[in-house]
C-alpha cells in the first residue's frame, strides 16, 4: 500500500468537505477488522485507494459545478450592475452631459467609486438620475416658454 498516496487522497477528500479519518476509512474497508494501514491486505489497500479516488473525483466534480454556478450568478449580477450604470450615463448624455459628469455625480450620491455600488444602491441612483434628467428637461422647457412670451 502506498501510504503517501493514501494520505494525499485523504487530505484531498477532507479539503473537499468530507471529514474522515484514516481509522474510519480503514475500519470501513476491512469491515472493522483493523484501523491500521499496515494490516491491510494488498487487495484491501487497492480497493481503499480506488474508493478514495472515486470520492475525490465526485467531490471535485461537485466543486467544479458549484464554482460554475456561482460564477454564472456573479456574471448575471455584474451584467445587471453594468446595465444600471449605463442607464445613469444615458440619462446624463441625453441632457448634454459627459460620461465623466455622470460618474462624478453618482460618486457624490453614495460617496463611493462608481463601480463599487450594489444593485440596490444603483437602483436608487438610477431613479435619482432619471429625476435629474426630468428636472433638466422641465427647466429647459420652462426657459423656452418664457422666451416665447
Amino acid at each position: 500500500m502506498n501510504t503517501k498516496q493514501f494520505f494525499a487522497l485523504l487530505n484531498q477528500m477532507n479539503a473537499g468537505g468530507t471529514n474522515r479519518t484514516k481509522e474510519d476509512l480503514v475500519s470501513e474497508q476491512t469491515n472493522g477488522r483493523t484501523t491500521s494501514l499496515r494490516d491491510l491486505t494488498p487487495i484491501e489497500g487497492i480497493a481503499l485507494i480506488n474508493s478514495m479516488k472515486s470520492i475525490c473525483n465526485s467531490t471535485s466534480s461537485a466543486n467544479r459545478q458549484a464554482i460554475s454556478n456561482s460564477s454564472k450568478a456573479f456574471d448575471h449580477e455584474a451584467q445587471v450592475k453594468d446595465r444600471m450604470r449605463k442607464k445613469i450615463i444615458a440619462c446624463f448624455r441625453s441632457i448634454g452631459r459627459t460620461v465623466n459628469d455622470a460618474k462624478q455625480w453618482a460618486e457624490k450620491q453614495g460617496k463611493k467609486p462608481f463601480n463599487d455600488y450594489s444593485i440596490k444602491e444603483l437602483s436608487s441612483i438610477v431613479t435619482a438620475a432619471q429625476r435629474v434628467k426630468l428636472s433638466h428637461i422641465n427647466s429647459v422647457s420652462n426657459k423656452l416658454k418664457q422666451a416665447a412670451q
